[in-house]
């Protein structure tokens, strides 16, 4: 009971704050488009800190060039997590249902997220060439949760294989990063949220040959790998 009404407590909070930073983050696309992505970091601090969410992070960014970020996926919150490990210009790829929410689509949208239709793989295969052009031509970091969807044991589920074709396409390497905590600030299975620390860890980058397709196997083992490792996991 006592959980329960923190988090009424929290949402009481958290959702004027989500609305005022949307808000804001729309205006600023509008008049100030350049420093859309920087604002977007500090409105992901702001909403997760109102959630009861105190973010770590561990490990370095690449100094420099592009990468494809991929991390676990255990809670709502995953994708408010990855402003604060995408440097530059950054978008990512996210299932169609998203766009459904008024402010929350609206925003993806201005981020030029991608959506992906899991029951239409042409389609899918479609959206991929169009993350591969926004890296190509405009310079785009990209965030990708491979697992599709967030898990309702704490353990990583299988990989899906879309972003790895996007890597192997581009040529871009792969930057692990493993998310520990928020599956336990606040699972899919569960209402009551638990506000507490949530660690970001940044891992090395996975190479990638590029055009060459018979390396995903080896590519989706060895990402679900450390993704593990840096999740905190027991492998």
């Amino acid at each position: 009971m006592k959980q329960t009404f923190l988090t009424l407590g929290i949402l009481v909070v958290a959702i004027p704050v989500f609305i005022i930073c949307g808000v804001t983050l729309l205006l600023i696309s509008i008049l100030l488009p350049g420093r859309l992505h920087s604002a977007a970091r500090i409105a992901a601090r702001v909403i997760l800190v109102s959630m009861g969410v105190s973010v770590r992070i561990k490990g370095k960014l690449p100094p420099d060039g592009q990468y494809i970020l991929m991390a676990n996926h255990s809670s709502f919150i995953d994708p408010l997590l990855m402003p604060l490990v995408l440097r530059d210009k950054y978008t990512g790829i996210v299932a169609d249902f998203n766009f459904r929410y008024p402010l929350w689509g609206t925003l993806l949208k201005r981020f030029r997220v991608i959506r992906i239709d899991r029951k239409n793989p042409d389609q899918a295969i479609e959206n991929i060439k169009a993350a591969e052009q926004l890296m190509k031509m405009k310079g785009y970091n990209i965030a990708i949760l491979p697992e599709g969807t967030r898990t309702l044991t704490g353990k990583m589920g299988p990989l899906k294989k879309g972003g790895f074709y996007l890597a192997v396409n581009t040529g871009v390497p792969i930057l692990p990063v493993g998310i520990e905590g928020a599956y336990k600030f606040k699972p899919k299975n569960r209402f009551a949220f638990h506000p507490g620390v949530v660690t970001l860890n940044i891992g090395t980058l996975i190479p990638v040959e590029k055009n060459n397709t018979r390396e995903i196997p080896a590519l989706l083992q060895k990402t679900g790998t450390e993704l593990k490792k840096l999740s905190g996991e027991k492998i």
